[in-house]
């Protein structure tokens, strides 16, 4: 509980940081997340290929699953609120990448590019916020499913204080995947 304090405190003093001072947050940010990947490769390193083994299969079938979800989320979701299926679809099939998907989607439609970038970033808090508790209930590599595409970078922190060494690498490969999926998928939906 102490780690999401930390985390609300912190966001509080960069929101507060960004009304006080002039400063270029884009490249702070990109640098930011290649050095958080640039941590976990090391840390997958130090550890060696031994919790390679360990996710298996897991580490393949987790991301696929979370992607079919997400499909049939926002089939689910058009027809409860009554949306056209192809933008319900489109905003779930971000998967939590909020930083592409409301951008593309907004393309086609500013209303659900803007629904597309809130629905992804409140996937992500939910990651934060869920993880450390569903953690013990739930087993922790399927809840890595939570964080869709934010699982390789921004929530891979979140699973690596509160998983295993297992569950940081299962995570890796499945934000890598999913990411990897996103960019295809979501401009895929919007054709139709």
């Amino acid at each position: 509980m102490k780690y999401i304090y930390i985390i609300l405190i912190s966001l509080l003093v960069g929101f507060l940081a960004g009304k006080l001072l002039p400063v270029d947050t884009g490249e702070i940010y990109e640098i930011a997340l290649y050095f958080l990947i640039f941590i976990v490769g090391l840390d997958m390193g130090l550890e060696g290929i031994k919790n390679l083994k360990k996710a298996g299969r897991a580490s393949l079938i987790i991301p696929l699953l979370t992607l079919v979800g997400a499909i049939l989320g926002g089939i689910l979701g058009a027809f409860i609120l009554g949306i056209p299926l192809k933008w319900a679809m489109a905003v779930t099939a971000g998967c939590g990448w909020y930083t592409f998907t409301g951008p593309i989607i907004a393309q086609y439609s500013p209303l659900y590019g803007t629904i597309g970038f809130l629905a992804n970033l409140l996937r992500e808090m939910v990651m934060v916020l869920a993880y450390p508790i569903g953690v013990r209930r739930i087993p922790s590599n399927i809840l890595v499913s939570l964080g869709g595409a934010s699982t390789m970078d921004s929530t891979l922190g979140i699973v690596k204080k509160y998983g295993t060494p297992e569950n940081v690498l299962v995570s890796f490969i499945h934000g890598f995947i999913v990411t990897s999926a996103v960019m295809f998928l979501v401009p895929l939906i919007l054709q139709f």
